[in-house]
């Protein structure tokens, strides 16, 4: 299942607004020609990124489809000098 969060707006120093999760359905996005008629999104729950403790940890919350988890989620760092959050 993919889902989608668009629009996510920091609501503070520390996290971003709760934001609707949409469920995408239809033909992949990289196929030639895309028909945007042939692909619709469905609301099925909502997710918040919150509780950064530091530039590179937090914690995202959500509930799809009924079912309320929260995870951690750090920084993956890729590349060598990093980039600087603030």
């Amino acid at each position: 299942m993919w889902l989608v969060m668009s629009n996510g707006n920091r609501a503070g120093p520390r996290g971003l607004q709760r934001r609707a999760a949409r469920r995408r359905r239809g033909r992949r996005s990289a196929q030639v020609p895309l028909n945007p008629s042939g692909v619709t999104r469905t609301t099925v729950g909502s997710g918040t990124f919150a509780a950064f403790t530091d530039a590179s940890n937090g914690s995202f919350s959500y509930t799809v489809n009924g079912v309320t988890q929260a995870k951690p989620i750090a920084r993956y760092i890729y590349a060598s000098p990093t980039t600087v959050c603030q």
